[in-house]
This record gives structure tokens, C-alpha cells and sequence, in this order.
């Protein structure tokens, strides 16, 4: 026999060895994944919608009329406010801000509509002071102005100038979440200021000149998930304000993923976002969430999760069974094709959570 004969039949003996191994082995080595019906999943579905029911009857249960500018955090878990919902509102009211109306309570972060719904009929919002500007001067006394930069000026600086409280925050909440301020005229547009007020402060308004159209187009490409706000204010179109909401969203989302989430968190608008475009690029240095392996209370970090969605993904995988691709989050009703887009790059099924 030719030794190429003897070795092809070695082979093939090793071969037959190896099919008849893994024949009695393989189900042991890779049991069957169980398998569920789209009746089973829909029932389950109908179970959960049932606990919802019945933990939303309790909540309702000890509703009462409240002032939403009164409250603190037991209240509002015994009322089943989220816990990123309950954190927004008592940071805002922290800040000093009041809800005066249905549209304000909407307003606050992770806020979902069916909270919003079951709180609203019990909500007793107060009557907003609308007193003009000759009444605060009548009750707080003459202004004392002096010449001063509303891009940069100090809340304390503002009140030693004589300026009532809402129009301390309006020109703080212009520069800081809007955009800073670009010509006197500009602060006839703050909220919390009237035109008369307006006018005796326009002459005290010192903007330093606009120069940057003098200044050398800044050449290079800035990757927003790295960029710190020194470097983003290089960028023509982004100023310390816009640098900032960048930054602080980024730490709250974990990374951009495209451009125009600027425009989606009122950021830029979108002729400034074409402006800047050119300068800015996003990598993939963003943060991930497991929907096998997260838990909730990190799930709920993400700003577009709020507690009834990962209550959701939870539920999920230890009622049913694990995500075996990102896709299936659309199974969940609370997802929809344009929050399940904007979610979407930040989720992931790793494949040792599928072992």
C-alpha cells in the first residue's frame, strides 16, 4: 500500500472518529435553546399589562391634591413617580424653578406621559405673580445699574444691580440654554423681562466687539466624543454656552452617535449644525448597555430610558428569556421605530450572556 493511500485512510478513520464523538456528544455540549410561542409571548405580554393595571391602582389609590412645588422624594415614590423623573424634579425645584402649569410638569426630564396623565388631575398648580416691572421697582426698590457683560455677569452682580429674581434667571437661562448673547437688542427676548426694564438696561449692556470674522478658520476636525470644551470652542458656531451643553450631554448619554443629536437636545439649530458639520465627526467611543446583563438602575441612567422601560427589559429576560439581538426591544409597546432609533447604537447583546 502507497503511503499517500495509508495516510488518506488515516484521515479518513480520524474523520469518522471525530462525527461519531460529536453525534453522541453534541446535545449534550449544546442543549437546545428553549423556544416560545408568539401566543406564549403575547399572554405574557397581557400578565404584564395586568401587574401594570394593578401597581398603577395602588399608586392612584394614594393620590391626593398637591402642590408640585411641594413635594419631597417619598411623596412622590409613594405616588409612583420613576426615580429619574422624581431626581429632575427635585433638582429643578432645588434650582429654584416653580411649576406654574400642566405644560411645566411635561417639560421635566424622564417625565413619561402616563405619569404625566394620573398626576395632572390632582396637581394644584399656583397662580403665577404676574407683576410688571414698575411694581418689582416700586416693591424692591430703584436699579442701580452699571455697565456690565451678560455673557459672563454673576448672579450676585445682577442683584446688587437691583434686578428682580425672574429677571436674574431669565438672562442666565438666555446665555446658558439658549445661546449667549450677541447684541443688546438681544435681551429684549428674555423671558422674565419686560420691554420697559429692557430698555433701561440695554444702554449698560457691554458685548465685546465680534471678532471672529477676523480670526483664521479653525482647519482641523474635532471628534465630538473626545473634544473637551477648550477645543470645541475652537469651532466657529460654538461658543462657552454650546461648549458646555455639549459636554453635559455627552456625559449623560455616553457618547453621540451622530451629529444630529445637537439638534435633537436643542443645541444648535440645524443651519448652525450645516456650519459646523465640517469640524465635527463622532467615533464609536460611546458607552454600551447590556439588555441581558444591565441592571435597572443602569439602564435608567440612560436619558432615553425611563423607569417603565427598563422595568420592561428586565422583565423581559428573566420572565421570558434573554435578548438574543437588540431588534427585539421592539416586542416591548413603550418602543416605537423613532425612539428604538434613537436607542438602538447604544444597546448591545453580548454573546457570552447567550451562553
Amino acid at each position: 500500500m502507497k503511503p499517500t493511500t495509508r495516510r488518506a485512510l488515516v484521515i479518513l478513520f480520524l474523520l469518522a472518529l471525530s462525527m461519531q464523538i460529536i453525534d453522541t456528544f453534541y446535545w449534550d455540549l449544546f442543549p437546545v435553546q428553549e423556544t416560545f410561542s408568539d401566543e406564549y409571548i403575547q399572554e405574557q405580554k397581557r400578565l404584564w399589562q395586568i401587574e401594570l393595571a394593578a401597581r398603577d391602582s395602588i399608586y392612584d389609590s394614594r393620590l391626593r391634591v398637591f402642590n408640585p412645588n411641594q413635594v419631597d422624594s417619598a411623596f412622590l415614590a409613594e405616588i409612583g413617580v420613576g426615580q429619574s423623573a422624581a431626581k429632575s424634579w427635585l433638582n429643578y425645584l432645588k434650582a429654584g424653578g416653580k411649576l406654574f402649569s400642566e405644560k411645566d410638569l411635561s417639560r421635566l426630564y424622564n417625565m413619561d406621559s402616563q405619569t404625566f396623565q394620573r398626576l395632572i388631575p390632582f396637581a394644584d398648580f399656583p397662580k403665577r405673580d404676574r407683576k410688571t416691572w414698575q411694581e418689582v421697582v416700586r416693591e424692591e426698590g430703584p436699579l442701580n445699574l452699571k455697565s456690565f457683560n451678560p455673557n459672563t455677569v454673576s448672579d450676585s452682580a445682577l442683584e446688587a444691580m437691583g434686578l428682580s429674581i425672574s429677571a436674574r434667571r431669565g438672562i442666565s437661562s438666555f446665555r446658558d440654554k439658549y445661546r449667549p448673547f450677541e447684541a443688546p437688542v438681544d435681551i429684549y427676548k428674555v423671558y422674565g423681562i419686560d420691554s420697559t426694564l429692557a430698555s433701561s438696561l440695554e444702554p449698560w449692556l457691554d458685548l465685546p466687539r465680534d471678532t471672529t470674522a477676523e480670526l483664521i478658520p479653525f482647519q482641523g476636525v474635532l471628534d465630538l466624543n473626545e473634544a473637551d470644551t477648550l477645543a470645541l470652542i475652537q469651532v466657529k458656531g460654538i461658543g462657552p454656552a454650546r461648549a458646555r451643553r455639549i459636554y453635559e450631554w455627552r456625559i449623560r448619554l455616553g457618547g453621540y452617535h451622530r451629529l444630529e443629536q445637537l439638534l435633537w437636545h436643542h443645541i444648535v439649530d440645524s443651519i448652525d449644525l450645516e456650519k459646523v458639520r465640517p469640524y465635527l465627526y463622532c467615533s464609536e467611543e460611546i458607552r454600551y448597555y447590556d439588555l441581558n446583563q444591565s441592571t435597572l438602575e443602569e439602564l435608567q441612567e440612560h436619558p432615553y430610558i425611563n423607569y417603565y422601560l427598563a422595568r420592561n427589559i428586565v422583565d423581559f429576560r428573566e420572565r421570558l428569556r434573554d435578548f438574543k439581538k437588540v431588534e427585539e426591544l421592539m416586542n416591548i409597546e413603550l418602543v416605537d421605530d423613532v425612539l428604538f432609533s434613537k436607542l438602538a447604537p447604544y444597546l448591545k447583546v453580548a454573546s457570552d450572556s447567550l451562553n
